[in-house]
């Protein structure tokens, strides 16, 4: 592939621990630098260390700090970082969209199309 390594990194926040994993090396395997936590307080962090993310893909439903509160933190410093975020709940799409989420994903995922999608946002992102 032909970008470079700024515009293929990913953030990945998934409080589950082996979703995450497969969510790593699913994207690793399609060329991303993938870093990943478990926390949103520590994906407060890696975003404002390691940014530009060419995306995130955020879990909504995570204990102590949400989702939503890392949402509201990435794209209140970063508008240009895209978020997809990652829930179980479909009825949490509305507030997402609200707070400028870029992209929603209903689980259960297959590879192929969570895949796709972080391609598509990490190609629309720091243009």
């Amino acid at each position: 592939m032909n970008a470079e390594p700024t515009d293929r990194k990913i953030l990945v926040v998934d409080d589950d621990a082996g979703f995450a994993s497969d969510l790593e090396m699913w994207l690793r395997r399609e060329g991303f630098c993938v870093h990943v936590t478990h926390v949103g307080k520590a994906a407060i962090q890696f975003h404002r260390l390691y940014r530009p993310y060419a995306a995130v893909l955020l879990d909504l439903h995570m204990p102590k700090v949400d989702g939503f509160e890392v949402l509201k933190e990435i794209k209140g410093t970063d508008v240009r970082t895209r978020v997809a975020v990652l829930t179980a709940d479909a009825t949490t799409h509305e507030r997402a969209s609200a707070m400028g989420a870029d992209a929603f994903v209903v689980k259960p995922i297959n590879r192929e199309g969570i895949c796709r999608l972080m391609q598509q946002l990490a190609t629309t992102t720091l243009s």
